[in-house]
Formats: C-alpha cells, structure tokens, sequence
C-alpha cells in the first residue's frame, strides 16, 4: 500500500508534461486545473483493464475548469519546453452517450463504457465525452457480434482489454496495462480496507491475547505450586516404597538362609559318612589302577607306533585314490570328446554320402573346364609366338621409318629456313603495299573531301571546276582572297530557318521546368517544415523521456546502492539530438570523479539501474538478459533478481545466468545436461518455495 501510494503521489505513469500542468494546478502556479481523468474517475476493478484500454492515452489528459486554465497550462508548457498535454475544459467539452435501442438486450453486453465511471457529477460530462460511446462487453465474440449488429459505428471493449474499433478494424493481444493508473487507485483503496479490517482484528485479538495471558499466569503460578507439592509427594512416596521392599527382601533372604542352612547341614553329614567309605574303596582301588597304568602304558607305546605305521599306509591309500579319482574324471572327459567326435563324424559321414553325387558332377565339369582353358592356353602360347616374330619384323620395320624420319626432319629444317626468309620478304613487301595503300586512301580521302567541300560550299564538281581552274594561278594569294571572303560571310551571322520551331519548343519547356521548378521549392519547403516540426517533436520526446530516464535512474540506483547519488546529463544540452550523455554515479561513501574508478561490479550495477529506469517508462513484451549479473558479488545479485521480479506482471524474462541469486527468483530453471556421454538433454524445473529451500 505505501508503495502504491507513491506511485499515486509522484503521478508514476504519466508524462513530463502531464505532471508539469498537475504540479503546477497543485501549487497555485495555475489555477483552473482539477486534475487528469486517471486521478478524477474510478470504476470497479472488475472493468479497470476494459476501461484502461479504451481510454488510452486519454487518461493523462488534464480537466479544466475553462478554456482560460487550459490556455494558461500550455503557453507554461511552452514557454518551459516541457513537451505536450491534452486538455478538457468543462465549459468547451461536449459528450454524448449511445441511444441506439436494443443495445442492452444484446448476448454479452454489459455497460455503457460512461455508466461504470464513479466521478463527481461536474466532471460527469468528460465521462460521457471520453467513454459515451464505447460499449463493454463479455469477450471477443460478443463484441463482434455487437459492432456488426450496429455496423460498426461506435467502439466495443472486452473485459479482457481486446477492442473492436469504430469503422471495422480489430485491437487486441495480451492485456498489457498502461501503468494501472485506475485500478492503482482501486488496488489502494481495498488495501486500506484490509488494513482496518486486520488492524481490528489485531486490536480483538490482542486484547483477547492480553485476557489470556494473565489467565494462563495465573494459571501457570497454580500448576507450578501444585508441581511442587506432587513431586514432594511422589519423593516421599518412592523413598517409603523403596524402604519397605529392602525391608521385605531382607526378611525373606533371612529366612531362606536359615532353611538352606539346615538342609545343607544335613545333607552335608550324610556326605561325610558316604565320603569316609568312598576313600576306603578309593584308595583299595588306586592301588589296582596303579599297576593296571603300568602294563597300558607299555601296550600305549606299542599302540602309537602301529597307529603311525597306518596313519602313512592311510595317507598313501587317498593319494593314490584321489590319483585314481582324477584320472577316472579325466577319462569320463575322454570318453564324452570321442563320442561328440564320432557323432560329428556320423554326421559328416551322412553329409559326405548325401553329396558325393553332386561332388561327382562338380568334379566332371571342373574337368572340362580345365580341358578348354588348356586348350585356350595352348592357342595363346602358338598367338604369342607368332606376335613375337611379327614384333621382330615391325620392329625393324620402326628403325627404317625412324631413319627416313630424321632424313624428312633434316629436308624439313632446310625448307623451314627457306620459307621463313621467303615470309619475311612477304611481309616487308605487305608493309610497304599497305603504307601505299593508306597514302592510295588518304588521297582518296583528300580528294573525296575536296570534291564534297565544292559541292557544298561553292556548288561545284569537277568537271565544272575544271573548266574554271587558272593556270600557273598563285596559291597564296588564292587562299588569301579566300580567307577574305570567308571572313566576310562570317560577319554577315547565321540564318536559322528553323528558329521559329526551336523558339516554340524551348519555350514550351522553359515553361514546364519553371513549373517543376515551382513545384520542387514548394516541396522543397514543405519537407524543411516538416523536418523542422519532426526535430521540434524529437527534441521535445527525446528531452521528456530522458527526464523521466534521469528521475527513474536516480531512485533506482538509490534502491539498488543502498544510498548514494546518481544523474545522467546531456554534454550539450542545446543540441539534444546530437548530444552525448554523461552518466554521474557515485555509491555511498565514495567520492567518483570517473565511472573507470569505481569496480566492475559496481559499473555493472549502474548499467542494470539504467537499463530499469528505461524500462520503467515503456515496459518491453519480452527480454533477454545475457549473464549481465556476471560481475555482481551474491548480495547484488540478489538485490538484483528481486527488483527484476517487480517488472515479471508486464515483461516476460529469459535470464542466462550461473548464479543462484537469479535462479532462485526464476519460475522456470531450463537446463542442459549430458547425464550419458555425447548425449545432451533438456531439463526444465518449475520453481516453488519447496524446491528454492531443497536447493
């Protein structure tokens, strides 16, 4: 809840400027400001992500009381280059809501998207002008279903946030929502509920807790005192028991001494007499026995050396039995190897005798075989003979031809001298007839050119000219007077005859290039307006976001350091788009003049802080984060993966990592292992409370 409410009283969600006019309003700065249509309008949480998404953008847009507090708000805007707001006085806004009929009774209808709105009745009017007409339905079929009923004249949102917009066309996907700037409101307000509900319920229970105590006390002071009193008791009690048995043992063993006296006593006399004769007889007896020992040990002697003379008979009788026993064991082995042997042979035996008639035929065909490779052997022996002396005769043949070769080949060198002295006449001869029949066609040339030039010039050929030609005339003065005359017509000028066309058709095309001309700066101007307002837009989105940027960067550095300070600063600021970006940090207790002084964790640490403030403004559906808590040491890589967690209900994360701390944060552990060699396999483990204490 105080982290709600936070976000509600820093305006987390909307614009720079949004939050400018608001401040502003709130301050005193400018009056006429009631507020954006998130902070004015409630609905209940059941409708938040369908109304979210059917307002939009228009949630940042700022009430005026009149058209006068709108104008105010945005010359500020202006004048601080705080970038752009949208603004609805409540003297200028007009709304209308749906009167089409029948639209209630229509399968999956819910609401008017103006008539769930909780407001103040003043700004009613802005409800109706943003929501007046836009239908909530059930989901994507019935909201079909109703646009195409009414021809798709106004707007249809599901309660899931999926749109059927006016004119035909489809909006939909995951319902991403933009900040839940409305149902943060909602999420505040049950919590205060809950708060007071379980702060009563404390209160209850404490007092209760407090009753019970003091009887549990007392209580307890009684069970202690009557502890004491039973183990009092229980002592005296064991050591009385205790004392009487001793007591009642003793009695008896006293007793049964004295019976076991007397019986022994009497039977110990009886003993006596009996012994007293025993030892007469004994002694009688001891005598016998005396010379009885005397005469067995003499037989002992005789008995020992006839039992070693058995004990060795009996040793060499196992030996050669246990010989015998071997060698029978041996022979059993014997007996079954010849009869699998002979049964093999039977067997072989049958087979021989089954095939023997085939072995027969086999036998007679290799015969023939052998008898006709014999023979074709015999035929190649007679064909290498005689391809042996027809060698000799083609051989000697060779050596006569190789000799009229080097004969032909020397007659062959004489002609080749010969002919080459004769081509080198032949091309000193073509040389020179075709240098004279170049000179033959340049005069040709010459006169050619002369001959056309009379024709054209003086309208002259030479037959006519012949009749006009001077004798033993002089050439110099000739050409002379003819450069004179030359000079004479080239002061007269040209005469186009074709002017007027060519007039005509330039004119005609200086008029479509001036046109081009015309429509080109035109364009030309436009596309600099154009750029201009782009840059203008650029600028101002580049400088709000970064501002934003640099606000998120500061609290989240704070919360990731435990402290400190942190700031991100254009190196030139009045050139925002070509300006570089300078980042300020230093972690608490230190004094950093250059990011290259502080660890490489904790640089790594300032790169995740940036990375969360820009996500914090426009969320992205889906990230990779590549071990970039490589550097982190185990206490900021836990603090790290928490605050991930804060950003899982708008951006879905895959985190390559080897560290626990992020693991131990992920839903889901994908894994690679290779249990058999050469073998991967994927493993996947969805993660609770259980596994994270197992692990």
């Amino acid at each position: 809840m105080r982290i709600l409410r936070d976000l509600e009283n820093n305006m987390e969600g909307f614009g720079n400027a949004v939050k400018q006019a608001l401040k502003a309003g709130k301050t005193g700065r400018i009056t006429g400001i009631i507020g954006s249509v998130a902070q004015l309008i409630s609905v209940p949480s059941e409708y938040g992500v369908a109304v979210e998404t059917a307002l939009g953008a228009a949630m940042q847009n700022i009430v005026t009381e009149s058209e006068d507090a709108a104008k105010k708000a945005i010359r500020m805007l202006k004048d601080m280059n705080a970038g752009r707001a949208t603004f609805l006085p409540l003297t200028s806004v007009r709304g209308g809501r749906l009167t089409d009929k029948g639209i209630e009774d229509c399968p999956g209808f819910i609401a008017i998207g103006s008539d769930i709105i909780e407001c103040e009745d003043r700004v009613r009017i802005i409800a109706e002008y943003l929501l007046g007409r836009t239908v909530i339905a059930e989901d994507m079929d019935c909201a079909g279903n109703i646009a195409k009923k009414y021809g798709y004249k106004f707007r249809v949102v599901t309660l899931d946030g999926q749109v059927v917009n006016a004119g035909g066309s489809y909006t939909g996907g995951s319902a991403v929502r933009t900040g839940g700037m409305l149902t943060r409101k909602n999420d505040i307000a049950a919590l205060e509920k809950e708060t007071a509900e379980l702060t009563e319920k404390m209160n209850e229970a404490k007092q209760k807790a407090a009753a019970l105590k003091a009887e549990t006390d007392k209580l307890a002071i009684d069970l202690e005192a009557a502890n004491d009193e039973i183990n009092l008791y229980s002592q005296d009690m064991i050591r009385f028991e205790a004392e009487i048995k001793r007591i009642e043992q003793v009695a008896e063993q006293s007793a049964l001494n004295r019976k076991n006296a007397e019986e022994n006593l009497r039977k110990l006399s009886g003993r006596r007499a009996e012994a007293e004769k025993t030892a007469e007889k004994a002694r009688a007896e001891l005598d016998g026995i005396n010379e009885k020992i005397l005469a067995g040990e003499a037989r002992s002697n005789e008995d020992a050396q006839q039992r070693d003379r058995l004990k060795a008979r009996r040793e060499g009788l196992s030996a050669k039995m246990s010989d015998t026993r071997l060698k029978k064991a041996e022979l059993e082995k014997d007996r079954e190897n010849t009869l699998e042997s002979v049964r093999v042979l039977e067997e072989q035996s049958r087979s021989i005798g089954d095939s023997s008639v085939q072995f027969t035929i086999a036998i007679e065909e290799q015969k023939k075989i052998i008898a006709e490779k014999e023979r074709l052997i015999a035929e190649r022996e007679k064909s290498l003979e005689d391809a042996g002396s027809r060698a000799a005769n083609i051989q000697s043949e060779i050596d006569k031809a190789r000799r009229d070769n080097l004969e032909t080949e020397r007659i062959a060198n004489e002609l080749r001298g010969q002919l080459k002295e004769a081509v080198n006449v032949k091309e000193r001869l073509g040389a020179e007839k075709t240098r004279l029949e170049e000179r033959r066609d340049s005069l040709g040339s010459s006169s050619d050119k002369i001959i056309s030039d009379m024709a054209e010039q003086y309208e002259l050929y030479p037959s006519e000219a012949e009749g006009l030609m001077i004798e033993n005339a002089d050439k110099s003065e000739i050409n002379s007077k003819l450069l004179s005359i030359k000079q004479k017509i080239r002061s007269l000028g040209s005469v186009n005859l074709s002017a007027i066309e060519e007039y005509k058709e330039v004119s005609e095309r200086y008029a479509f290039m001036s046109r081009e001309l015309s429509d080109v700066n035109s364009s030309k101007r436009e596309l600099e307006k154009l750029i201009d307002e782009l840059t203008e837009t650029m600028k101002a989105q580049f400088t709000e976001s970064f501002d934003m940027i640099n606000e998120n960067f500061k609290e989240v550095f704070k919360e990731l350091f435990g402290g400190g300070r942190a700031e991100l600063s254009l190196t030139a600021p009045d050139d925002v788009l070509e300006s570089g970006i300078e980042i300020n940090a230093a972690p608490p207790g230190k004094v950093i003049k250059n990011l290259s002084l502080l660890s490489g964790g904790e640089q790594s640490l300032i790169a995740v802080a940036i990375y969360f403030a820009i996500l914090k403004i426009r969320p992205a559906p889906f990230c990779i984060l590549d071990e970039i808590d490589a550097a982190l040491d185990d206490s900021n890589v836990s603090l790290y993966a928490k605050y991930l967690r804060q950003f899982t209900k708008s951006t879905q994360f895959i985190a390559v990592t080897h560290r626990r701390g992020t693991m131990e944060e992920a839903d889901i552990l994908y894994g690679v292992t290779m249990q058999e060699k050469g073998i991967s396999k994927l493993l996947k483990m969805e993660q609770t409370p259980e596994t994270i204490n197992e692990q």
